[in-house]
C-alpha cells in the first residue's frame, strides 16, 4: 500500500507565500527550494506534482503573487505618509 504523503492547507500556505516572498514564482522552484532547504520542517511534503495540485485547488498563486505586487507599491507609499 502507498502512503501519499499530504501538507495541511496551513502549511501549503505558508509554504506558498514564504516562496513568492522569496522570489520564486513557480510551483517546480519553490517546491525545490524547500524539500532541500527546510525538510525537516515539513516533513509531510509531497512529491512536486501532488504539492502541485495541492496549492492549485487552493487557488493561492494567483492571489499570493498579487497580494505581494500590492505590498510592493504600498510599502513606498507607507513610508512616504509617515
Amino acid at each position: 500500500m502507498v502512503r501519499h504523503l499530504i501538507l495541511s492547507d496551513g502549511e501549503a500556505i505558508a509554504i506558498e507565500i514564504t516562496g513568492e516572498w522569496l522570489g520564486f514564482h513557480g510551483d517546480k522552484d519553490i517546491w525545490k527550494y524547500f524539500k532541500h532547504h527546510w525538510p525537516h520542517l515539513f516533513p509531510k511534503l509531497p512529491d512536486r506534482s501532488q504539492f502541485a495540485r495541492q496549492t492549485a485547488n487552493l487557488w493561492l498563486r494567483e492571489f499570493i503573487s498579487n497580494f505581494i505586487e500590492l505590498q510592493s507599491h504600498i510599502a513606498p507609499l507607507s513610508a512616504a505618509l509617515r
